[in-house]
């Protein structure tokens, strides 16, 4: 009996590039005994099907109930085609590069549990193979030359293939099927290991080489998937301190690897989402509550109480881990204020005096590694980068238009939008030198090269002195492109809105700082936005910032200008000016009341982060940070130690000036300073400061929600990285009533500005 034919188009956008996408077609088809072909397109795949009906409805039944593990679909299109009666089989044909538009880059994702196997199982051919991966695992954006992905774009086409893995690559029913980055030991990356003027020693003698160094305590730079680390027994104080003199790290907490998750339940407290988050392929950073007596050196995270913990992500890494029995420190090899290493020379120039642990796979972008948190199970995103960017985002609306969004001047990155998705980078840290600033404009060109972005706008932050916004600017200059500049703090809110696809919403937008339109210093705002525009409601009381940037350095300025703003003799305060003038010396203090008092270098701020700032160095008057937030990161570690039921010392002020609220942080400062000269201990002033402001923010929002009648609020900025007073915030807002809206997949940080930014500037371009 003859067959009725049907043949069917299916049109797929999402993540489809580099994660066994075309494969898994291929043998799909297969089972269901169709004939038709699977085609890449670059931002999508084609894929036409022909055979009986029942199993052409069978094949799109199974194909949507088992994707590849790394695979997404976004959009899935199905249509009637004309029958093709001359095939006979189905195929894989060559790549097209039609859709630019629609493309998503393939991550890099942390070696499979079937490599895994291999890689420990002696019968194997790729026994301890530091490369071993499949279309499952492995290598993807940081090898990717140009897209389609496909082994020819990729800094694998320096290694061909031995016979062995060409037969798997070819081979339909094989997991290696299509791998790109597929090697073995005859034919792939090989390790070398480099130590002062020694011989280099190359292949399974270097793996060797570096695990006796880590087992004799000593310190290897390891080239991993997006660049470098370094590596030593996180157990030992003499390493962990060698380690921060090598970075030029003097307190900032520093990544833990452990073997597996046995090992970090012994070390922290571990809830079952943050242990899926942190077994995922992404393998991030998760920063876990440490338990108590455990023998981490003290040097990792002096001050904190929380272990930035992480799981192998690489075959290397489970090589090195397992000759070991302690954990290691796994930092990014790089000194402060400079890009992640990614080049050998730049590693060997560094640290060939203490071991170098390279390959030769080259790294065309450097990653580093992404690290998250939990509020409850809510999780918020510090970092975005290894295994979570290039991230795609559906814009909030459809747009026919591109821009490019530049981001900040901190924990920066950079926003694409093409076809009504915005594509965010990788984190790509503080611009504030040349060689971030290079690495920022070579990054941003990659990313429009593999998207071929051609802009029609392009978006910047409102401050002139950003590097960011001036490279924006000569980018519109030369290419006669618009710019639009917008105003920071609103970036923040509509970067949590149109993450939860929120029109209108007042945003409580807490940071160090941002250029305001008034030429002030803003950063404790309450803003009720849509994405074109926003009113400012309410917002911490401006008080001098004595030096600009030092003041965020030295927080003992901070306090000082907060003193000022209070004019009235402040009896509270004799005992710390007393110290401050012991510490820092009597002359250096009243020098700088005298600044405040002019008003000379003291522009005016209302900036959480520096109430931060000055609340720490009220309760530990030598407080000095050695790095971004530290102040206000301990003083919430002193916070959680206290166990002591709620407490409010601060009663909301009626509203000021042009009916705008403004909250009263002198008052909160000097509650806490009375309840610390009563005999109070530290950590339970820290824990009321988070309390009393947790309550002074539910204040504003209902006396404002009586006049504007909005229900929705979205909390952002890097101050909402604090978990204890999200938490407050969050709980006593639902008990009112308050629809709460938290950043997610986009950083509550300046990392998520660049997204805001897009969107702003897209709503406001006719």
């Amino acid at each position: 009996m003859q067959k009725t034919l049907s043949r069917r188009k299916l049109h797929a956008k999402g993540l489809v590039q580099g994660v066994g996408f075309r494969p898994f077609v291929f043998n799909l088809a297969q089972k269901h005994l169709l004939t038709g072909f699977v085609c890449n397109l670059g931002g999508a795949v084609d894929i036409e099907i022909q055979g009986e009906l029942q199993d052409i409805e069978n094949f799109i039944d199974s194909f949507h109930r088992s994707l590849p593990p790394l695979a997404s679909i976004t959009e899935l299109d199905v249509s009637d085609f004309p029958v093709n009666l001359g095939e006979s089989e189905f195929q894989i044909i060559d790549s097209q590069d039609s859709l630019a538009d629609s493309r998503q880059i393939p991550l890099d994702t942390a070696v499979c549990e079937e490599c895994l196997k291999e890689l420990f199982s002696e019968e194997n051919r790729r026994y301890q193979y530091p490369f071993i991966n499949c279309t499952n695992c492995g290598p993807r954006f940081t090898i990717i030359e140009k897209l389609p992905y496909d082994r020819q774009s990729t800094t694998m086409r320096a290694f061909a293939m031995c016979s062995l893995c060409l037969q798997e690559y070819k081979t339909p029913s094989d997991r290696r099927f299509h791998a790109q980055p597929n090697a073995c030991e005859l034919c792939g990356p090989k390790l070398t290991f480099k130590q002062k003027k020694e011989t280099p020693i190359i292949g399974s003698d270097a793996l060797q080489r570096a695990q006796q160094a880590l087992l004799d305590n000593e310190i290897v730079a390891v080239k991993g998937l997006g660049g470098y680390h370094l590596m030593g027994n996180a157990k030992e104080d003499a390493v962990v301190k060698k380690i921060r003199s090598l970075k030029n790290r003097k307190d900032k907490p520093l990544a833990v690897m452990f073997h597996d998750m046995q090992e970090v339940e012994a070390y922290c407290q571990i809830s079952n989402s943050e242990k899926k988050l942190l077994n995922s392929p992404v393998r991030p950073i998760v920063l876990l509550k440490q338990r108590d007596g455990q023998e981490l050196s003290k040097c990792i995270n002096s001050g904190l109480d929380e272990i930035g913990a992480m799981l192998p992500n690489s075959p290397l890494h489970y090589l090195l881990l397992g000759a070991t029995d302690f954990p290691l420190i796994a930092t990014s090899a790089n000194d402060e204020g400079l890009p992640i290493f990614t080049r050998d020379d730049d590693a060997e120039r560094e640290f060939v005096e203490i071991g170098v642990l390279s390959h030769d796979r080259q790294i065309l972008s450097g990653y580093d590694d992404s690290i998250v948190r939990f509020d409850s199970d809510r999780k918020l995103t510090i970092r975005a980068a290894r295994g979570m960017t290039p991230g795609r985002v559906a814009l909030p609306f459809e747009t026919g238009k591109s821009a490019i969004a530049f981001g900040a001047h901190l924990k920066n990155t950079f926003c694409i939008t093409q076809n009504n998705n915005a594509t965010i980078s990788q984190h790509l840290g503080d611009i504030a030198t040349l060689e971030r600033m290079e690495n920022y404009e070579n990054t941003l060109k990659l990313y429009l090269d593999l998207f071929e972005c051609k802009p029609d706008l392009l978006i910047s932050d409102l401050h002139p002195d950003y590097k960011t916004a001036q490279i924006a600017e000569k980018m519109s200059e030369r290419l006669k492109l618009p710019l639009i500049r917008v105003q920071h703090h609103h970036a923040h809110a509509v970067s949590v809105m149109a993450e939860h696809k929120v029109q209108k919403a007042v945003a409580v937008v807490f940071d160090g700082m941002g250029l305001g339109i008034d030429g002030n210093i803003w950063g404790g705002e309450f803003l009720l936005c849509t994405y074109r525009e926003f009113t400012r409601l309410a917002h911490l009381e401006n008080v001098p910032l004595p030096g600009g940037d030092l003041a965020a350095k030295n927080p003992w300025r901070m306090a000082l200008g907060y003193l000022e703003q209070m004019k009235a003799g402040q009896n509270e305060f004799d005992e710390f000016l007393s110290e401050l003038e012991c510490i820092h010396g009597q002359g250096t203090v009243n020098t700088v009341r005298k600044q405040i008092r002019s008003g000379i270098n003291c522009p005016l701020t209302s900036s959480c982060g520096r109430l931060f700032d000055a609340a720490a160095v009220l309760i530990d008057h030598r407080c000095k940070p050695t790095y971004e937030g530290q102040a206000a990161m301990e003083l919430e570690a002193l916070a959680r130690q206290c166990k002591c039921r709620e407490h409010r010392l601060y009663d909301f002020a009626a509203p000021s000036e042009n009916n705008v609220h403004i909250v009263k942080s002198t008052l909160i400062l000097k509650s806490m300073q009375t309840a610390l000269n009563s005999g109070i201990s530290k950590a339970c002033a820290a824990r009321i400061f988070h309390q009393t402001l947790s309550a002074a923010i539910s204040d504003v929002l209902l006396k404002v929600r009586s006049n504007i009648g909005v229900g929705d609020i979205c909390l952002s900025g890097g101050v909402f990285q604090n978990t204890l007073l999200l938490k407050d915030v969050r709980e006593n807002l639902e008990e009112c009533g308050f629809n709460v809206f938290t950043p997610s997949i986009i950083p509550a940080n300046d990392g998520g500005l660049s997204f805001g930014q897009a969107v702003i500037g897209l709503s406001n371009f006719a």
